[in-house]
């Protein structure tokens, strides 16, 4: 029988939950690995879970809970994903995962490669995840390339996040949603009922309906929010605590209240985000040979970027940026009217003291001619005319 005809010869169907189901699917993918000899033992036990990750070399012996797990979730995407050059794991994988031979790569093939590494990856965790939260993360033609990672951890991506286009890419489409889905702030089925039952302390509410791609898009239009949120839930996982709340300057306290799933949708709105920029599409053009005492680096380096792709990179920036401001202009437009209505209720006249209205105004004005001297930067520079 065919290789793509089925799978249920790759784990057993009967009293297996899907979590279990994509770990065993996920596991075989590393068995093939291990039998030819492309990892180790050690390696295989370590990426699969069953060994620690600070049985290998790569783990830096002062690497917290966080980095420790994030180490291991970039060697799984690695494995899954392998790039454009290394067969052998290419041919393995596609073996493994029982997909046809001689077909492209399609999307169906890309999900169930992320719910096998998904899956793989919660191990580290207290409390699995569904591994439908990494659904959609990986597009077809970067999952046909295979991924790059800029071989950075999770804490190095965070101290540039704030600035670094790429570094913020790379943690929301890689990071956030296991991150969000392992603290309970976001799940992978908010379709069902029992998917929008409150899970905040503070009393019932009306749950939204959203995936993990409406996620990303509301934290990608809220970077300084979303950073410091990420931060917060890195330190959580460090200190072994739940995490708190953070406000829109990304800032959180020792009094927050606890970050829960309510207060993640009101900080970041269902339908309010921008559309992620699809990650680089640069595979390597080969890889070393493998021997069976010899194994492939685990990250290959990226390239470094040209001019043009780093000025197409900041044009983008300065879009999205843009668009994030307008955003955030509705908003205040909201927040004053919803601040006079209340005022109003309370029989407050006026809203606002003469002075702090002028103070808002006088700052607004002043960001408004920022943005216009900013702006004009775009514009192509005047011809000089001979005089």
């Amino acid at each position: 029988m065919q290789a793509g005809n089925r799978r249920d010869h790759i784990h057993a169907n009967l009293e297996f939950t899907a979590n279990n189901q994509d770990r065993a699917i996920g596991r075989r993918v590393l068995e093939e690995y291990r039998a030819a000899g492309i990892i180790d033992d050690t390696a295989f036990k370590v990426i699969a879970g069953d060994l620690p990750i600070t049985r290998l070399s790569e783990c830096p012996p002062e690497a917290g809970t966080c980095e420790q797990r994030d180490l291991r979730c970039r060697l799984l995407l690695t494995q899954f994903f392998p790039v454009t050059g290394d067969n052998r794991r290419r041919s393995l994988i596609r073996k493994a995962m029982a997909e046809p031979q001689g077909e492209l790569l399609n999307s169906h093939h890309t999900t169930e490669r992320l719910r096998a590494y998904s899956a793989l990856c919660s191990v580290s965790w207290p409390e699995a995840w569904n591994p439908r939260v990494d659904d959609n993360t990986v597009p077809v033609v970067n999952a046909r390339a295979g991924i790059t990672l800029s071989g950075k951890s999770a804490v190095q991506l965070l101290a540039v996040a704030n600035k670094d286009d790429d570094a913020f890419d790379e943690l929301l489409r890689y990071r956030a949603p296991q991150w969000l889905a392992a603290f309970k702030l976001a799940d992978a089925d908010r379709g069902s009922m029992g998917a929008q039952s409150n899970r905040g302390t503070e009393g019932p509410s009306t749950r939204t309906r959203r995936g993990i791609p409406d996620v990303l898009k509301a934290m990608n239009a809220r970077r300084k929010q979303a950073v410091g949120l990420l931060r917060e839930l890195a330190a959580a996982m460090n200190e072994g605590r739940p995490p708190r709340r953070v406000d829109a300057f990304g800032q959180t306290n020792a009094t927050a209240k606890e970050a829960d799933q309510a207060w993640f949708d009101d900080a970041f709105p269902k339908g309010t985000g921008l559309r992620l920029p699809r990650p680089p599409y640069t595979p390597p053009a080969s890889v070393p040979a493998v021997g069976r005492q010899s194994q492939p680096p685990l990250f290959h380096p990226m390239p470094p970027p040209s001019d043009r792709e780093l000025a197409d990179r900041k044009k983008a920036g300065v879009r999205a940026l843009l668009d994030q401001i307008e955003a955030y202009t509705r908003d205040l437009g909201t927040r004053v009217d919803d601040a006079r209505s209340h005022a109003a209720a309370a029989g407050m006249n006026p809203t606002w003291e003469a002075n702090e209205s002028e103070r808002l105004n006088v700052q607004a004005g002043n960001i408004i001619e920022s943005l216009k001297r900013a702006v004009e930067g775009t514009r192509p520079p005047e011809e000089g005319h001979p005089g």
